[in-house]
């Protein structure tokens, strides 16, 4: 998708809208197209493939959510989820800090 500036509108997405729908390199979105469970592509090409947008957002959605549910169980739905402060920490002194 180097050819053309993506627009994440688009019904049909391929590699190019992903990564830019997460922020990501084109090259770190073949593993998270191989991950189980991922949309299959609307066509069979191993070249180009493309998906509906809207499955792989759901998609998408559905991974953030089963990860934020498994690291604290007691979480029905995402607007419970609360992130816990650490209770011990500890800062690396730099020399100018020594100072």
């Amino acid at each position: 998708m180097k050819d053309r500036e993506v627009d994440l509108n688009d019904e049909v997405w391929g590699i190019g809208h992903m990564a830019k729908y997460m922020g990501q390199s084109e090259k770190s979105m073949y593993k998270l197209v191989a991950e189980p469970g991922f949309p299959m592509p609307l066509h069979s090409q191993s070249r180009n493939r493309r998906w509906l947008a809207e499955e792989v957002r759901k998609f998408l959605f559905n991974r953030s959510t089963r990860t934020l549910v498994a690291r604290n169980t007691n979480v029905s739905h995402m607007s419970d989820y609360q992130i816990t402060e650490p209770k011990n920490f500890s800062f690396k002194k730099t020399k100018e800090a020594v100072r």
